[in-house]
This record gives structure tokens, sequence and C-alpha cells, in this order.
């Protein structure tokens, strides 16, 4: 028997009008060619949509030749990834459901950032949280941390003033989901980032049905007690505020590196890092990209120093990284494609106010954050001056 739902990763895309043509063009049109894809558009579904569908083929897979010269054993095996996403326009709303490598298909820069996590906070069991992602402010880390029954959030050691939560695993508080309808009292789970991983309903009227129920759940529900705090540190918003951080970090860009810039994997692509054996990485060159077998910081802090003053933020975040399995690096090795900013990790001082780049963000690490480095640094102090004795042979 065929299931009601099928699990999903959907995104809520900013900028983008719930029509068919403005979702069809906010798309990259030029990779979709490359691809072959073929675009459709689905009446069944009854509001704006766009439906995109193409293969990625191999004639040879990547290993073949290699593990030829290894064995001496001639062996040609194919290839075939496939790739799939559907906007559609929900109300007001438009989200993106990515199918196999479909993810890739959509733009990063039209992704909400908070989607998933918003949904998350909202919606999860705060006692049965299975997975986190967090980064530490000013340290280019980033930590998960695995409980597959589940656990509490204070086990997880994610609440306090220096992380920032990227991503919430776990089950679900009761939704009026199509997957809850059918689940007959099973918990039903999800993983809530950028994107939001949840079983939805196959049939239209349940699949438009699930997401206004969570449009109406990011939109009118208040965050869980014990899971606001992944709300209180935010990117900074305030224009005049990111107008001075961007010209101060323009500004160190061009001066020879120092260490206080440094490299930190961006947290929707975990996966990919792991998986990637070659990086592309091309900044305002028109010469072709640079391919290493790792994140070159060298390499795109040079090429940001190279552009003109007020220019080297601009070239770093239209600058790209791909992150891809194989060499040869053709359309089906490709893992993801990132802006090189996204990279890169470090801390602004405006006056009293401390900031950080992150995820190629902003944000502010607040008066709590500031005491709690205070309280770590008098805490290790008082260790040492009680185990200064014991050092020194008891004198």
């Amino acid at each position: 028997m065929a299931s009601n739902t099928a699990v999903r990763t959907v995104y809520r895309l900013s900028g983008v009008a719930p029509t068919t043509e403005a979702m069809l063009y906010a798309l990259d049109l030029e990779l979709l060619d490359r691809l072959g894809a073929d675009p459709h558009l689905p009446e069944a579904l009854g509001v704006p949509a766009v439906y995109i569908t193409c293969g990625m083929e191999h004639t040879e897979a990547p290993w073949c030749e290699p593990m030829s010269r290894s064995t001496g054993i001639t062996v040609s095996e194919s290839v075939r990834r496939t790739a799939a996403v559907l906007l559609l326009a929900v109300d007001d709303t438009v989200y993106a459901i990515g199918c196999d490598q479909g993810y890739r298909l959509i733009p990063d820069h039209l992704k909400d950032k908070r989607f998933g996590l918003s949904f998350a906070i909202r919606q999860m069991d705060p006692s049965l949280i299975r997975g986190a992602v967090s980064r530490s402010l000013g340290q280019a880390r980033t930590d998960i941390s695995l409980v597959p029954g589940g656990a509490p959030v204070p086990l997880l050691g994610i609440r306090d003033h220096s992380r920032i939560v990227r991503s919430l695993g776990g089950y679900l508080d009761d939704l009026p989901l199509t997957r809850s309808r059918y689940s007959r009292g099973k918990a039903v789970s999800a993983q809530g980032g950028c994107g939001l991983r949840i079983a939805l309903g196959v049939e239209p009227e349940a699949l438009l049905s699930d997401l206004r129920t969570i449009t109406r759940i990011c939109r009118e529900d208040i965050p869980n007690q014990e899971l606001e705090f992944v709300d209180h540190i935010v990117p900074v918003s305030a224009p005049t505020t990111l107008d001075a951080l961007d010209e101060a970090l323009d500004d160190r860009l061009g001066r020879p590196a120092d260490g206080s810039i440094s490299v930190c994997v961006p947290s929707e692509h975990h996966m990919a890092y792991a998986e990637a054996t070659t990086y592309m990485t091309q900044i305002n060159s028109s010469n072709g990209a640079l391919r290493s077998d790792d994140f070159d910081l060298g390499y795109v802090l040079t090429r940001a120093r190279l552009a003109q003053p007020g220019q080297r933020l601009k070239a770093l975040r239209e600058g790209t990284v791909t992150l891809a399995r194989d060499r040869r690096a053709g359309a089906a090795d490709t893992l993801a494609v990132t802006s090189a900013l996204t990279w890169l990790e470090t801390g602004v001082s405006l006056g009293p106010r401390r900031f950080f780049l992150m995820d190629g963000e902003w944000y502010e690490a607040g008066a709590a954050y500031v005491e709690e480095c205070r309280a770590a640094v008098r805490g290790a102090v008082l260790t040492f001056t009680l185990r200064r004795p014991s050092l020194l042979g008891g004198r």
C-alpha cells in the first residue's frame, strides 16, 4: 500500500514573489541549462508552481580508472544521479522542496536561513532532542550532538550565551499534519535548521494543508520556553551597524593575514564537507578556479586583498567555493556551491560592543556572553592558583 507521506526537506524562500514567472527566474537558469533540466508547470496543486527535474550522468564512475591501475583489471561502471525541485506559492509564501540532488538547484541566497529552526523551537519536545548543531562564538568551531533516543536540552550543552544553535532534531508535539493522522500515536520527528526535514503529505491537498500548518506555526506560535534561548542571538539587522562592520572587515581584508580570520565549515554543508575531495575556488577572477584538496584560506585572503578598497567583501560574497567528490568534478560530482564568505569567521569590536561574522552574517555577543567569558577566565585563574603549590612541589 502506497504511503500517504514522504520525508522531504522544505525551504522557505525570501524575496521571491508568489508567481510562476518569479519562481522560475529566481533559479539559476544557466545551471539548469547545463544540466539539461526539464521545467514543468504542475496544475494538480492548484497554486502557482514550478517543477524542475534532471539527471546527472557519468559515463564512467570516478573510481574506475584509478582502481584499474591498482588492480590491473579494467571495469567501467556508469553513474546516474537525479535531481528535482518543486517551487510552490502557498498563499503569499514561496516554498521549495528538493528531491535527491534537488537542493543544489535552489540558490543559497534565497533560503530563509532560520526557517527550519524557527519551526523546531515552536514545536519540538525539549525533553526529547535527538540532535543539535551549534557554533561557538569566536572559536571557529562546530559542535554536533547526536542522541538517537532523545535527551533534555540541558544535557546537550547548547544552552549558554557563547553558542549559536544552527539546527535541532527531535520529536514534535501533537500536530495536525498528515503524518500525525496516519501514525496512530507514534511520535513524529523532524530536523530544523535552514531547511525543515519532515514528513509531508503526498497528495496535493495534503501537501498544501501541511505547508499552511507550518506557515501558521512559524507566524503565530511562540517558542517553547525551554527552547526560546535559541532566538536570543540573531543576525544584526541595523543598516548603520552592518555598514560599519562591513567597512571594518573590508579594511582588515586589505591587510596582510594576521590570524584574526579563521576557517569554519558553513552550517548547511557539513555532509558535503565530509565527502568532498576537491575544492574549486573562484574569486574575482576570469581565469578559472583554483583546485585544491581542502579549503585554501591563504588563497581566499590573497584574492580579497587584490581587490580594490570597498570591493573586497563584495568579492568574497560573490566568489564561490565548489565542493566535489572527484577532481574531474563533473555535474554528477558536485556536492555544493557556496559563497566564499560563508567559510570565514572573525570578530570585530565597535566601541564596547563585540560582533562575530559567522556563515556570512554578523552576530552581536551580548553582555551575558561577555560576563560568561569573564567568569571562565576567573575560574581558570582560580584553578591555577589553587594548583600552584602542588606544581611547585608544595613550596
